[in-house]
């Protein structure tokens, strides 16, 4: 995997990761309810692998899902969370991407 990919790798698993974990899901359930395979969801929270679009999306709206099922207080609490953190990573994908073009100058 190229530093770019590895970078980008990094920075989906840390989102995946660190929302499951503030839902208090384990990997398993959550791979169970986003119809991925459980060795997809660990090698892309531990930052080996870039899912496809379509496998990110079913992440994310699982993630969303379980957001909801909280009561009102901790349901807007992890919502607000997990928007924040997708825009952090979208941020730093943004970041990495912009500096690829850097990295091809040297």
């Amino acid at each position: 995997m190229k530093q770019k990919e590895k970078c980008l790798a990094v920075l989906i698993g840390n989102f995946v990761s660190k929302n499951r974990l503030n839902l208090g899901l384990s990997q398993d359930s959550l791979a169970e309810k986003a119809n991925v395979d459980n060795s997809t969801l660990s090698q892309i929270e531990n930052g080996k692998r870039i899912p496809k679009l379509e496998t990110f999306f079913k992440i994310v709206e699982t993630l969303k899902y379980f957001s909801s099922k909280k009561n009102n207080e901790k349901k807007f609490h992890f919502e607000k969370g997990l928007n924040e953190n997708f825009d952090e990573l979208v941020q730093n994908i943004l970041h990495v991407l912009a500096n690829e073009g850097e990295d091809k100058g040297q």
